[in-house]
């Protein structure tokens, strides 16, 4: 093997370490670039299987599935409304909303649907008929009747259905 083959094998093969520390211990990223590899492997090595591993499995299998973008219609024309500018999705009148900051618009999906595709992380279901994006959330209103209320920019508000109450105060952390 010459000196050129060695340099190439050595290229196609780097190690990046990225060190965070989280909770008790530090996250350990590595990233393994190899040129011979035809499909893409993760490993994850953990001294436990607790929630927060989980959660990131999840997220791994189903990262190519969420959607990013959405086909919603207003006045007869049709819009891609980007996910990430959604506050809330909402059923009403036998339709399906999406509120984004400016707009309203009509989906033609079931929230049930919708809810499959949207990223765990940023979206959570607060009543049979509703679904929103924690990460637009300006404020929450805990109020003293039991009822949490949750609040968008541009003056929008929601409530947090009884039965999801136990639900939206674990993943927000309340």
């Amino acid at each position: 093997m010459n000196i050129y083959n060695l340099y190439k094998i050595e290229l196609s093969i780097r190690i990046i370490v990225l060190e965070r520390a989280e909770g008790d211990g530090a996250l350990q990223i590595k990233i393994e670039i190899d040129n011979a590899k035809t499909e893409t492997e993760i490993v994850i090595v953990t001294a436990r299987k607790d929630n927060i591993i989980m959660e990131l499995i999840d997220l791994l299998q189903n990262f190519d599935k969420k959607m990013h973008e959405i086909i919603a219609y207003k006045e007869e024309r049709a819009y891609l409304i980007d996910i990430n500018n959604i506050l809330r999705i909402y059923g009403g009148n036998q339709k399906v909303y999406i509120q984004t900051e400016d707009n309203e618009y009509i989906v033609k999906y079931r929230l049930y649907q919708l809810e499959e595709f949207l990223d765990i992380s940023s979206f959570i279901r607060i009543s049979n008929s509703e679904i929103i994006n924690i990460r637009k959330i300006t404020g929450i209103d805990l109020g003293v009747t039991g009822k949490i209320c949750i609040c968008f920019p541009g003056g929008i508000k929601t409530f947090v259905s009884r039965r999801y109450i136990p639900k939206i105060k674990k993943k927000l952390g309340i």
